[in-house]
């Protein structure tokens, strides 16, 4: 009887030990969807990324000379949530890089510092 349990025992730490080594495995190799999530900054489709994130894409619009609303439209970025940064060192591994970009939304032009897989 004493050998059963033992065995049992045995058989359990082996299983939990294995339990463990795939969760392990798994969060290891999993990768932030974050940097490929898709965003819009669209009035009427507006889709968030998570804290400390950025979308990336432009959007013109606002109101012309003639103080007529002008229909929006996309002009730029990748729609592509990015990590912010002050430098490469606060980017991961898939986005190095820390670059300077322009977002436009309506008439008026913002500077922020992203993280990209490219220069």
């Amino acid at each position: 009887m004493t050998k059963n349990i033992s065995l049992y025992l045995s058989f359990l730490a082996v299983l939990l030990l294995l339990i463990v080594f795939v969760i392990y495995i798994f969060q290891n190799t999993s990768k932030d969807l974050s940097e490929t999530q898709t965003c819009s900054r669209e009035r009427n489709n507006f889709i968030e990324c998570k804290s400390g994130y950025e979308c990336y894409e432009s959007w013109s619009g606002g109101i012309n000379p003639s103080n007529i609303p002008v229909t929006p439209k996309k002009v730029g970025g990748d729609g592509l949530c990015h990590k912010i940064c002050k430098t490469d060192s606060d980017c991961p591994v898939e986005t190095p890089f820390c670059i300077l970009v322009n977002r436009i939304t309506d008439d008026y032009i913002e500077s922020l510092s992203l993280c990209f897989a490219d220069k």
